[in-house]
């Protein structure tokens, strides 16, 4: 398995910097599906904001991408489980992904999260101070 940076992932979603593109596909036809490509948590949710914030990606659009990730064999996302209930919450409010992937995360854990972001009102155990 092999880590990927966010800007490999970015490449791929934008085909943005045609040379690097065509790095990117020619290492992955020379490896992949057999070497799989590991997407971090933090990798993941760095992309999402640069697609949306630098690229004009909309919510739907940045749900797709995830969502073609998760059924493509070739990246391993870690905790896809985790990532998946993420994008639940993101697909259906207002808080950006790193927020959705925070609350997700700490459902498992811990009884609420506390947040000063009025974006994450209504994501589970929400209490806003």
């Amino acid at each position: 398995m092999i880590g990927i940076d966010t800007n490999i992932l970015l490449r791929l979603a934008t085909s943005e910097h045609a040379a690097q593109v065509k790095t990117v596909t020619r290492w992955l036809a020379a490896h992949a599906p057999a070497v799989p490509l590991h997407v971090n948590q933090a990798v993941l949710a760095e992309a999402l904001w640069t697609l949306k914030s630098g690229y004009g990606y909309d919510r739907a659009r940045l749900v797709a991408f995830v969502d073609a990730l998760l059924g493509n064999a070739v990246f391993d996302i870690e905790g896809a489980a985790l990532v998946e209930d993420a994008l639940d919450l993101f697909a259906s409010g207002g808080a950006d992904f790193a927020d959705c992937l925070i609350f997700a995360k700490n459902a498992r854990h811990c009884d609420a999260t506390i947040t000063f972001d009025r974006a994450a009102r209504g994501l589970p155990g929400c209490v806003l101070l």
